[in-house]
This record gives C-alpha cells, sequence and structure tokens, in this order.
C-alpha cells in the first residue's frame, strides 16, 4: 500500500513498449494521487507517449539479448547511478 504522502516511484523495464502496454494503468493511478513516476528503459517509439502521460523517461543502454557479464556489470552500475541520484521511495522492476 502506498503512502499518503508524494513518492518518486521508479519503473525499471527492458522496452518502453512492454512498460506502456502492461503498466500504463497503474503508472496513470500513480500519476492521478499526486506521485513523480520515473522510468528507465531503453529509448523506443513508446518513450515519447510515456513523456505524453507525464511520466519522467531515463534512457539506459541495454542488450536484451545479450550473455556478457561486463555489459550486465555495466548496466547494473548505471542504475546504481540513476538511483543514487534520484533517491527514490521505490522501485518496481519487471522482466529480469
Amino acid at each position: 500500500m502506498l503512502n499518503t504522502k508524494t513518492e518518486k516511484i521508479a519503473f525499471v523495464f527492458y522496452t518502453s513498449w512492454s512498460i506502456y502496454n502492461f503498466r500504463i494503468d497503474f503508472i496513470r493511478y500513480l500519476l492521478a494521487q499526486g506521485h513523480e513516476i520515473y522510468v528507465i528503459a531503453p529509448k523506443d517509439n513508446y518513450s515519447n507517449k510515456l513523456i505524453a502521460d507525464r511520466a519522467h523517461f531515463l534512457p539506459i543502454r541495454l542488450n536484451n539479448y545479450g550473455i556478457n557479464p561486463l555489459q550486465d556489470l555495466k548496466y547494473s552500475w548505471m542504475l546504481f547511478k540513476k538511483y543514487k541520484r534520484y533517491q527514490y521511495n521505490r522501485i518496481y522492476h519487471y522482466t529480469i
């Protein structure tokens, strides 16, 4: 259950398309409650739709099909930097 105070909430996805198609109703609900919503995902054709819905879009590079542990470490480091910079109250990760 979310607090009644305004929170910074981040959603981390592997594509903007995915979050728009599967979580946009939840994001709109949270925005209507006054929360700040940040979407962290690679930029694609749906990124601007998330922005149009008033979500803050933070692009990140991700190789969806990679198996290189160094690339995974770099991705984790980029996420860590975003988490530290924005100090989210909650972070929702979807997919591995």
